[in-house]
């Protein structure tokens, strides 16, 4: 939200930008705002706010290290697909620490991916994954997953496949 101000010409202003979500977003996040010139919204005035939003996990106590969750989970290879058969794969999300792990956000392009919001300490949790392929080829996607893991709080998954 922006105050308005006028700016006189040969004047110098300042633009505040405060993020504060109603709830906690976590990773890449972006956002637009325009500066109104005489009253006119112009592209050319556009300002494109950019943000990497991460957990600050500085205050952790020893303790709370030791009994930090941990997730755990290996690229994923879904074999050879078919043009327009869909597919559907569960995958192990394995949290080997001992407090709940708690999925923050999950990030893929062309494949529909669900995650548990929270796996308990030393169990496995399922994420489910559903493609439809609709070109021949090799392919490879990056999931991110972010979760409260103070070691690797953000993970690159690999996903690749073939489609004859």
């Amino acid at each position: 939200r922006a105050t308005l101000n006028t700016i006189e010409p040969k004047q110098t202003g300042q633009i505040v930008v405060k993020f504060d979500p109603a709830t906690p977003v976590y990773g890449p996040i972006e956002a637009a705002m325009y500066i109104l010139v005489n009253g006119t919204k112009d592209e050319n005035n556009k300002i494109r706010i950019t943000a990497d939003i991460h957990e600050d996990f500085s205050q952790l106590t020893d303790e709370q290290k030791k009994l930090a969750p941990i997730a755990d989970i290996s690229n994923i290879q879904l074999g050879t697909l078919t043009i327009g058969k869909k597919v559907k794969k569960a995958v192990n999300l394995t949290n080997a620490g001992s407090n709940t792990l708690y999925v923050r956000r999950m990030m893929v392009s062309n494949i529909k991916a669900t995650a548990p919001k929270s796996v308990a300490g030393g169990k496995k949790g399922q994420i489910k994954l559903e493609i439809t392929p609709n070109q021949k080829g090799d392919f490879n996607q990056v999931m991110t997953i972010i979760t409260n893991d103070p070691v690797k709080p953000v993970q690159k998954v690999n996903i690749s496949w073939k489609v004859d």
